[in-house]
Parts: structure tokens; sequence; C-alpha cells
């Protein structure tokens, strides 16, 4: 089963759910209203499904309590989106006008500030409704993933200092992206009432999936495919931001080349087409390429083995699906 068939047979329930959730906006003033929707609507809620995917797998039946946690991962990742594509200046969210285009910068940085309010108060809704240490076992791993994913976006914008390594990447991307699935896993592991090892098993899973997906978008944005989707592509490139493309480009170019490719490709649009000729011809077959599907081949197989401390379900078989769809064709060959 692909993830869009997953999607529709039996996660459509849990996206529906959330965006109940999302639609209980009662507390906000009619004037910004349309901006809240536009800022919240859209996308595969893929992050609670996470959550629900692992409270389930842990053993988790009552509905009220996992809706409060992934009605806060997805109002974080939305925030996320929203800082996101001010800081990138993407015009485009999904091959749409992305909310800062449409309302302005200031607006996008207070709407953000406003999603991320809204969430640590649906978290805080546990105490209402876990017993125990779960609710704040729960609030600590949000928070985490929230200082982790600004964290890893401050990174990204420091200056390189020499050219990009392996643990760089690794410290950026394990921030911004894979923290919020890590922890999202994690969260509906704890109040599912999983132990230990299978709340670690399921963050583990998080982690390297996130790893997957920051590094195929990587892919996607300095192979163009993001002009389609992000009105504009080779940001990566401009900005010399840090991910193993960029790394597997410096080991191949060296970082002289890799730099006046980045210049080139600031330089103005025929400079930019040209870069980005060159950038395909080294990410879509040869040495960088052969690197990157060795990365990606080895993040598949330990996630795959953090797996394997659960028995055969179809939660497992969901995660799995996930994650070797993501791998194989979601990304590699989009619509």
């Amino acid at each position: 089963m692909d993830t869009r068939a997953l999607y529709q047979e039996r996660l459509g329930p849990i996206v529906r759910r959330v965006e109940q959730a999302l639609a209980d906006c009662s507390d906000l003033d009619p004037e910004f209203e349309k901006m809240y929707w536009a800022a919240v609507g859209g996308g595969m809620r893929f992050r609670p499904c996470l959550l629900q995917t692992a409270f389930v797998m842990c053993g988790g039946e009552d509905e009220e309590i996992w809706i409060p946690a992934a009605l806060a991962v997805e109002l974080l990742h939305k925030a996320s989106l929203i800082h996101d594509d001010l800081v990138d200046g993407d015009p485009l969210r999904r091959g749409k006008p992305s909310f800062c285009h449409v309302y302005g910068a200031q607006r996008a940085v207070i709407m953000g500030d406003l999603l991320v309010a809204r969430a640590y108060r649906a978290i805080d809704g546990l105490e209402d409704l876990v017993r125990g240490e779960a609710a704040r076992r729960a609030r600590q791993r949000f928070v985490a993933a929230h200082y982790d994913m600004c964290r890893g976006e401050l990174l990204e914008l420091m200056p390189w200092r020499g050219a990009p390594t392996v643990d760089c990447a690794v410290r950026v991307i394990s921030g911004k992206t894979a923290s919020l699935m890590e922890q999202s896993l994690a969260i509906g592991a704890v109040l599912g009432g999983g132990n230990a090892q299978e709340i670690d098993a399921l963050a583990k899973y998080g982690r390297f999936l996130g790893f997957i997906f920051q590094t195929v978008n990587d892919i996607n944005n300095l192979t163009g495919f993001d002009s389609n989707t992000k009105g504009a592509s080779l940001g990566d490139l401009e900005e010399q931001r840090v991910g193993f493309p960029m790394v597997g480009l410096a080991m191949q170019v060296g970082e002289e080349r890799l730099a006046a490719l980045s210049a080139q490709a600031r330089r103005d649009a025929e400079g930019a087409k040209q870069a980005g000729i060159e950038m395909s011809v080294l990410l879509e077959e040869g040495p960088v390429r052969q690197w990157l599907e060795g990365i990606l081949e080895d993040l598949q197989q330990e996630a795959v083995r953090a797996l394997s401390a659960f028995p055969e379900s179809f939660e497992r078989h969901a995660l799995e699906s996930i994650g070797k769809d993501m791998f194989e064709s979601w990304f590699w060959e989009p619509d």
C-alpha cells in the first residue's frame, strides 16, 4: 500500500479529526480568522498521523488523549512553514501563494507566533486528560522539538567556514526537520503508554524519516523541482545552505567551484539557469548521486531496524510504507 492509498483508506479519519480541532477557533478575532485558515489550511497532516499511529502501536485507545497533542504538532509545523517561507523568500507553498507573499512579512511573523502560542495551549490541555507523568513527558518532548527546530534553522543561516561537512549537515537537519517527526512519534508513544524501548524505537524511526525527507527535499531544490512548488529553486545553492547534497557537491567539485556556482546562481537569470543545468547533471547521475543514494539507503535501513522492536501490525506496516514511499517515489518522481 503506497502513502496516497494509505491516506485515502486508513489515515483519512485522523486527518479529518485534526482538521476539526483546527476549526475550533472561536477565540479568534473575526478580523484575522481568514488569515488563520490561510496559515493552517492544506497539507497532509503528516506529523499528526505519525503521532496517532505511534499512540495506537503502544496500546493507546482513547481518541481524546492524542487529539490535543496532534493539534499541537500540526500548529507548530504550520508556524515553521510560515517563518521558513519568509526567511527563504519563497513566493509559493505547494504551488500556491505563500502566506508571506499574500499577507506580508509583518503578519507572517506574528501569525507564526500566534500558531506557536495556540500549539502550547493545545499541549497544555493534556493535563486535564492524562493521569500521571505522561502529560509532563509529552510536553517536555514538545518543548524539545520547538527548541531544536529553532536551533537547526539558526545553524542553517550561519555562514560556512570552509567546506560544508557531514557533521554540520547532521546538526542542521536533526533540528530543523527531523526533530518534529522524531518527537511526534515519541509523544504518541508516551501518551499510548509505551515503554522506554518502544518510545526510543519510534523516536529513532522519526529521526531517520526526517533525514530522508530533508535530503530528498534538498535534492529537489537543487535540481529545479522547487520552481513548481515554491516558485523558486536553487535557494540552497544561492544561500549556501548546508545539507547532504551540498556536502556531496563540495566533495566532488571542491569548495572553490561550489562557491563559484553559488555566485553564478545569484548573479542573474542566465547565471542561475547555467548553474541549474550543472546542478542537475551533478545530482541526477554520477558520484554525487551515488553518494547521496548510499546515505539515503543507510537511513532507510536504520529506520527499518528501529521498527523491528514491534510485532507485525497495520500501524507498523503503515510507518514502513510511508518511509518506503518517501524514499522510492514520493519525492524522487513527484507528480
